[in-house]
């Protein structure tokens, strides 16, 4: 499978839906997830003073079609090299970290323009289902 063929058949996996929060991607748009990550080896750039990725795989085992999911950039880049399961709770903390950290979030929950909503995250690829041809 070329490179182009394995990544319009990741984008079809879910219909052209993010895996995660299911929004609709255009095809130029999304990006490719590990959801078992790779975890990239890392060193530190004194010049740039920054941790800069060697793009060296240190579980290369999981750089394979089966464990690639089409993610939105925002989801992608949150989930980072997260688990499923430190996902969904890092996702699902997300409110009371915005409450706890942002003056203006409390203004507006305060006039009830916001909530923060109590429920488990259910990811978009835990409840889609395929469409029979």
């Amino acid at each position: 499978m070329t490179v182009k063929e394995r990544r319009v058949y990741v984008y079809q996996k879910f219909n052209g839906h993010c895996a995660y929060c299911g929004c609709e991607l255009e095809y130029k748009d999304m990006t490719v997830d590990h959801v078992k990550p790779v975890i990239r080896d890392l060193i530190y750039d004194r010049k740039k003073h920054r941790l800069m990725t060697t793009n060296k795989m240190l579980r290369p085992e999981n750089n394979c079609v089966e464990n690639e999911f089409p993610a939105c950039r925002p989801c992608n880049n949150f989930k980072h090299s997260m688990s499923i399961e430190e996902f969904r709770k890092c996702v699902a903390h997300q409110g009371r970290v915005m409450r706890n950290l942002k003056a203006g979030f409390r203004i507006a929950e305060r006039f009830g323009l916001i909530a923060v909503v109590e429920k488990p995250v259910v990811f978009y690829f835990e409840t889609f289902k395929k469409e029979e041809v």
